[in-house]
């Protein structure tokens, strides 16, 4: 997935070594580079599959950025 301007954070298929396959993956990108942040490895239903699960979370979390979050603790 392309990174717009102010996008930090989006849904890449990620190497799963675990498992032997690719699991999505909400990716930040930082000014070095971008890494994994936060793995799907489980269905919550039929509307909610991995892959719109990572999208939801990181149109979530580009949401909070534009509205000033810094840190999440």
């Amino acid at each position: 997935m392309l990174f717009g301007q102010n996008t930090r954070f989006s849904c890449q298929l990620q190497p799963d070594t675990q498992r032997g396959s690719e699991v999505w993956t909400v990716m930040y990108r930082h000014d070095k580079g971008q890494q994994p942040w936060l793995k799907m490895v489980t269905t919550l239903g039929s509307d909610y599959t991995p892959v719109r699960r990572c999208q939801i979370i990181s149109e979530t979390l580009n949401g909070y950025r534009k509205d000033g979050l810094i840190k999440l603790a």
